[in-house]
C-alpha cells in the first residue's frame, strides 16, 4: 500500500512514460489473426516497433528497445519456415496444456530452427522466456504476467513475500503478481486513475493485469534514498554568460549574481524573476561526432549546464539578480535536442508535454535523458530519420556574412522609401505577400529582405516552400503518413519551425512561401489561420491531430510571393487577403538603382534592349485585356557584368525568355506578336558592338 501512494503521487509522469504498454497490447489484440493468409505481415503488424501516445512516439520497448531483435529473428524464422513458427504458436497459446511445457517447447523449437543456420552460432535468437512471456500475455492480458526475474525478484524482496523465489519459477512469479493485484483491486482511487487515462486506442485492462505490472516495474526502480533527494522543480531560468564575446561565467559565479548583457532588451524577463526561482547558466552549439546515438550523420542540437543556483535577490532594475549559486558542476551537464540559444529563457513543466520536465528533472536531480524517447518523438523523429525541406547542419560558430540596408538596395531595384515600408509593415503585421508578374525579383527580393533584417546572410533562420493545388495541411502542418507499419503521425515543415522559432526567442525567423496564391489556404493552414495573425501570436489552441497545444511564435514572419499574371488565380482568397498586407512589386526598368546598373554595364545592345522592354511594358499596361499585371520583370536582365554581357547572350534572353510570354499573351493576335518579334529582331540586327 506505501508503494501505491507513491505510485499514484508520481502518476502523470509514471503516465506519460508507460502508458505506450496499453497501446502496444491493443495494437496486438487488433491485429493478432493466427490464420492470417500473410503469416509475416500479421505477425509484423501485430508485434508493432512504435505507438503513438498522446504524448509521443514511443518504440515498443517490451520487445527490447530500439532494436527489436526478438522480433526481427522471429520474423526471419517465418521467411524462412512459416507452418514452424505458426505450429509454435498455437501450441503456445494452447491453454489445454502446462504452461512450463508451452514456454520450453516454443523455446526449444527456437533454438533448433536457430541451429539450422551454420551462420548462427555464437549468436542469439533471443526467444528467451521473458520474451515468450511476452508473447503470452499480448494474447491473453487478462490471464498472465510479463516474466522478468529481475522485477520478479526485487518486487519479491522489497514486499518481504513470504516464499523463495528461484530464476525461471514463472508460476510463483504469477503468485505474486495475483497478490500484488488483489492489493490494487481494494484502491478505488487507483483503479480510476488508470481507467480515465486510457482512450479506444488503449487496451482497456479490465482484469488490471497490466495495471500491476506497471507497479511491480514502479516497485522495482522506486529508491526512497533517491526520493528523498528529489527536488521537485517547475520552473527554472535558462541563461547565458557571453556578453559581447567576453565569457562572464567565473565572475557571476563568484561574486553572486547574474546580469542582463543588454541595456534596453529582456528588462521584463529579468524583472519577472521571482526571490526562490532556479536558474541555470548554460552555452548552446550544435554536434556531429561523438554523439551517444545515431541520427544519421546529422547535427545535434547541444546546451552545456555549467552551474545552478537560486534566486535570493531581484532589484527590478530588468538588468541583475542576485543568485546564490551551488558549485559548479566539474564537468558541464550536456543535454541534447532541446536547445535555448536565447539570452534568457523561462522553463516550465507541462502537464501535457514531457520535454520541459524532463529538462528540469535532469538538471536538478540527475535523471538521465532518455535519448531513445527524444529520438522517437513526432519533432526530433521527422528531424533525423527524414529529410526536411531546406534542413542544413550548422557547426558551432559557422560564419556568416554581414548583410546590410545598404547590401539590400544595392541589390534589389527598389526605392528607399519602399524599402523602409516593407521593413515597418512586416515588423507590425507580420505577414506581408510580395505581388507581381513573373520576372520581377519576388523570391530574390524576399530572401534578401530577410538577411537585411538579420544583418547576415545566414540561411537557418529562414523556411522555404511552395505552394501547389495539392499541398495540404499534413503537408504543412502535420498528418498521417503511410510507414512500413501502417500510418505514423507526422509533423510538417511550418510545424517544425515553429518550434525552432518557439524555442529560440532572441532570434527572429522568417516563413517565405512562393505562390501562396495557388494554394488552398483554409485548407493548409486549418486552424492555423487564426494564430498567424499578428493579435493571437503565442495565443494557444489545440490542434485537431494530436490534441495538443500549439501556438506560432511573435519570433516568425511570413512572407508570400505572388504571381499575377495567373487569371487563374485573380480571385484571391479573402483569409489571405485579410492577415496579409499586400506589396505591388513592378518592374525596375526606370528605378534609379537599376540605371545605375545599366550604366556600369556600358553596353549599347542592353540600352536598346531595355528601351525596349519599357516600351512594351507601357503597351502591356495600357491594354484593357492584360494591364500592369503582366509586365516584363526586370530579372530577365540581372546579374550581368560587362565580361559577360554580350550580344549574344542578349539576344538568346530576347529570343527564348520574353518572346515566348509575348506568344501566350497574344496568342490570339499573330499581327501583334509578329510586330514585337520584328522590334527584337530590330536591336541584335547591328552586329557592330
Amino acid at each position: 500500500k506505501y508503494y501505491i501512494e507513491e505510485y499514484k503521487e508520481d502518476f502523470d509522469r509514471i503516465n506519460q512514460d508507460e502508458i505506450y504498454k496499453w497501446y502496444i497490447v491493443a495494437k496486438f489484440q487488433k491485429n493478432w489473426d493466427i490464420e492470417a493468409v500473410d503469416f509475416y505481415n500479421m505477425l509484423n503488424k501485430a508485434l508493432v516497433d512504435y505507438v503513438q501516445t498522446p504524448f509521443a512516439k514511443v518504440a515498443n520497448n517490451l520487445i527490447c528497445s530500439n532494436n527489436f531483435y526478438p522480433k526481427s529473428v522471429l520474423l526471419e524464422f517465418v521467411k524462412k519456415d512459416k507452418d514452424t513458427v505458426k505450429s509454435m504458436f498455437e501450441y503456445l497459446y494452447d491453454e489445454n496444456i502446462s504452461l512450463n511445457k508451452r514456454m520450453n517447447h516454443f523455446k526449444t523449437k527456437a533454438d533448433n530452427l536457430f541451429l539450422r543456420d551454420e551462420h548462427n552460432k555464437n549468436k542469439s535468437h533471443y526467444q528467451t522466456f521473458n520474451i515468450i512471456s511476452l508473447y503470452l500475455f499480448l494474447r491473453y492480458p487478462d490471464k498472465y504476467y510479463i516474466y522478468r526475474y529481475s522485477i520478479f525478484k526485487l518486487c519479491a524482496e522489497k514486499l518481504k513475500y513470504s516464499k523463495k523465489v528461484k530464476k525461471g519459477d514463472i508460476k510463483e512469479a504469477i503468485n505474486l503478481y495475483d497478490e500484488i493485484k488483489s492489493v490494487i483491486k481494494e484502491d478505488e482511487e487507483l483503479i480510476n486513475l488508470s481507467k480515465n487515462r486510457l482512450n479506444k486506442d488503449c487496451y482497456q485492462d479490465e482484469n488490471l493485469n497490466l495495471l500491476t505490472m506497471d507497479i511491480a516495474y514502479f516497485i522495482e526502480n522506486f529508491n526512497e534514498e533517491k526520493k528523498q533527494e528529489m527536488i521537485k522543480v517547475d520552473k527554472c531560468w535558462y541563461v547565458g554568460a557571453n556578453m559581447e564575446g567576453v565569457d562572464y561565467f567565473d565572475e557571476f559565479v563568484k561574486n553572486g549574481y547574474w546580469e542582463n548583457g543588454y541595456e534596453n532588451k529582456y528588462l521584463d524577463k529579468v524583472k519577472s524573476m521571482q526571490v526562490g526561482d532556479k536558474i541555470v547558466i548554460k552555452s548552446a552549439y550544435t554536434q556531429k561526432r561523438d554523439l551517444p546515438f545515431d541520427v544519421n550523420n546529422k547535427s545535434v542540437a547541444v546546451m552545456k549546464l555549467k552551474a545552478k543556483g537560486t534566486i535570493i535577490e531581484n532589484k527590478q532594475d530588468g538588468r541583475r539578480v542576485s543568485v546564490k549559486w551551488d558549485k559548479p558542476w566539474e564537468k558541464p551537464k550536456k543535454w541534447f535536442f532541446l536547445q535555448y540559444r536565447g539570452t534568457i529563457n523561462k522553463v516550465e513543466r507541462k502537464d501535457d508535454d514531457w520535454v520541459y520536465g524532463a529538462l528540469l528533472d535532469f538538471t536538478f536531480n540527475d535523471i538521465e535523458q532518455d535519448y531513445d524517447k527524444f529520438l522517437t518523438y513526432p519533432y526530433w523523429a521527422n528531424r533525423y530519420d527524414i529529410d526536411i525541406e531546406n534542413e542544413e547542419d550548422y557547426e558551432e560558430n559557422n560564419e556568416v556574412k554581414i548583410y546590410t540596408k545598404e547590401n539590400f538596395l544595392q541589390e534589389v531595384f527598389i526605392e528607399e522609401d519602399f524599402y523602409n515600408n516593407l521593413l515597418n509593415v512586416l515588423k507590425r503585421k507580420k505577414n506581408i505577400i510580395l505581388a507581381g508578374a513573373p520576372g520581377v525579383g519576388k523570391t530574390f527580393m524576399a530572401k534578401r529582405l530577410v538577411y537585411s533584417l538579420l544583418g547576415k546572410k545566414d540561411d537557418k533562420y529562414i523556411r522555404m516552400v511552395q505552394f501547389h493545388q495539392s499541398y495540404a495541411y499534413e503537408d504543412f502542418v502535420m498528418g498521417y503518413r503511410p510507414s512500413e507499419n501502417g500510418f505514423v503521425l507526422k509533423t510538417g515543415i511550418f510545424y517544425n519551425f515553429c518550434q525552432i522559432a518557439q524555442s529560440d526567442r532572441e532570434n527572429d525567423y522568417f516563413f517565405i512561401i512562393d505562390e501562396i496564391n495557388r494554394g488552398n489556404i483554409s485548407k493548409i493552414f486549418g486552424e492555423l489561420l487564426m494564430l498567424i495573425e499578428a493579435n493571437y501570436r503565442d495565443e494557444e489552441i489545440i490542434l485537431s491531430y494530436n490534441g495538443k497545444n500549439f501556438a506560432v511564435p511573435n519570433n516568425l514572419y511570413i512572407i508570400g510571393m505572388m504571381n499575377t499574371a495567373d487569371k487563374s488565380l485573380a480571385v484571391v482568397d479573402y483569409a489571405l487577403r485579410r492577415r496579409f498586407s499586400f506589396f505591388k512589386i513592378k518592374p525596375a526598368f526606370e528605378d534609379g538603382s537599376f540605371k545605375e546598373y545599366q550604366k556600369k554595364l556600358e553596353n549599347d545592345y542592353f540600352n536598346k534592349l531595355v528601351n525596349l522592354l519599357i516600351k512594351l511594358n507601357h503597351e502591356i499596361s495600357d491594354d484593357i485585356s492584360l494591364g500592369e499585371d503582366f509586365c516584363i520583370g526586370h530579372s530577365y536582365l540581372c546579374n550581368l557584368n560587362k565580361d559577360i554581357c554580350t550580344r549574344d547572350l542578349l539576344k538568346e534572353i530576347a529570343y527564348y525568355e520574353i518572346l515566348p510570354i509575348l506568344r501566350e499573351y497574344y496568342f490570339d493576335d499573330l499581327d501583334k506578336v509578329s510586330y514585337w518579334q520584328d522590334e527584337f529582331e530590330g536591336i541584335f540586327d547591328n552586329e557592330t558592338k
